[in-house]
């Protein structure tokens, strides 16, 4: 039985295989996460069925680390109510989880360990997903950006046309919004007035 390479990102592990020549990546259920770290040892079985392709291999979390999710909030239980394992279970492109045949309950669920095998439906992550997810993000946010720059360019236009008597005005060097009434541009001294000719003038 071969091992199986995984990976830690924050609060996601990943099974890592080799599907197609090319590394792809299973998201395992957060749910089973505490289950797995409280576990000693923590090496377990893996059962991965592709395409009705099923290839067993071992797994060792032993330097997995735990993550604490600070946005739950303490939950106080007065009545436990018994728990039944989901009955529908994937028969193609799942992946189980076990521990040694020692023991009773053998088989990792969403509720805990259980004699009855568990399948997880396989949800795989790519890098090529995730640069098109990343990509997905950037051009929103180029859009938006966008967008705000033009929103406020149309609003300095709009409160240049609207003002009356032609109060405001457009620097030609800096392109500043300045009072219409003044010689020189307050931000770049740029003069706002030609001089009629034979008429001296100083600084």
């Amino acid at each position: 039985m071969e091992p199986i390479d995984w990976q830690q990102k924050g609060n996601k592990v990943y099974l890592i295989i080799n599907q197609n020549n090319e590394p792809q990546k299973i998201l395992l259920n957060e749910k089973i996460l505490p289950f797995i770290i409280a576990h000693t040892p923590k090496v377990f079985f893996v059962k991965i069925n592709i395409n009705g392709n099923i290839k067993e291999f071992i797994v060792d979390f032993s330097t997995i680390k735990p993550v604490i999710n600070r946005t739950n909030s303490l939950k106080i239980s007065t009545k436990k109510t018994a728990t039944t394992v989901h009955s529908h279970q994937p028969t193609d492109n799942y992946y189980v989880i076990m521990r040694g045949e020692s023991f009773q309950n053998r088989f990792l669920s969403i509720k805990g360990w259980t004699a009855q095998e568990f399948a997880f439906p396989i949800v795989f992550f790519t890098e090529t997903e995730k640069q098109k997810q990343e990509t997905k993000v950037k051009t929103k946010f180029e859009k938006y950006e966008n967008k705000s720059e033009n929103a406020q360019t149309e609003t300095v236009k709009k409160t240049i046309k609207s003002t009356s008597a032609g109060n405001l005005r457009e620097c030609p060097k800096c392109k500043a919004i300045i009072i219409d009434n003044v010689d020189y541009c307050p931000k770049c001294f740029t003069p706002l007035f030609e001089p009629e000719q034979g008429v001296d003038f100083a600084l």
